[in-house]
């Protein structure tokens, strides 16, 4: 299989649960690029009726996902901005140091229940990973990372993605819960040929 595009964004938590089936597929030798977008742009673009549950429909959702075989835990602030992880994120330039970084995000947020919003839980990620916080926080904060961030989401948006997580696969798109599906079943079929 050629290699993936996976669009994120720490907010949702099916963002993590795709994350960690990704984690194993990468393990297999799968390659994937993590793209972050704006869950707020998306779904400000999108048609009625696409990318938007109820709060209540998603509290049942996160009860049926903690049956999930992996640790979870609901973020001690639930929805919460995640603009300015974001922008970390497309900060980067180091492309291992920002992969590292995504993928520490994503399982702060839905591994361990931090608040992405918080500053200083922020902080503590970037530091804990031996990035320079204070060059990364400047270029966060430009307005180069804000108009990469809003280029990506709008990119997403052009490729017909509503919902998130999403994959690009060649010209396929798959988004929502489906991504879950179509990862446990390439999941099977790398698993079968390793």
């Amino acid at each position: 299989m050629q290699g993936m595009q996976f669009y994120f964004d720490p907010l949702s938590p099916w963002v993590y649960l795709a994350f960690k089936r990704i984690q194993l597929l990468k393990k297999l030798g799968l390659s994937v690029q993590f793209v972050p977008v704006s869950i707020f742009i998306l779904h400000s673009f999108s048609p009625e009726g696409t990318g938007c549950v109820s709060y209540e429909h998603l509290m049942q959702e996160i009860d049926e996902m903690k049956k999930e075989p992996y640790p979870f835990v609901v973020p001690t602030k639930f929805p919460f901005n995640t603009v300015l992880a974001q922008r970390l994120c497309v900060a980067l330039e180091n492309e291992s140091e920002r992969q590292i970084l995504e993928d520490t995000l994503i399982e702060s947020a839905w591994g361990k229940g931090l608040n992405l919003e918080n500053e200083d839980h922020l902080k503590m990620i970037v530091l804990s990973l031996g990035i320079n916080a204070e060059e990364l926080w400047e270029k966060a904060f430009m307005l180069e990372a804000k108009e990469l961030l809003k280029h990506h989401s709008l990119r997403a948006l052009q490729l017909g993605i509503h919902e998130l997580p999403a994959l690009r696969v060649g010209d396929q798109i798959i988004q929502g819960k489906e991504c879950l599906v179509f990862l446990d079943k390439t999941l099977l079929e790398y698993s079968e040929f390793s």
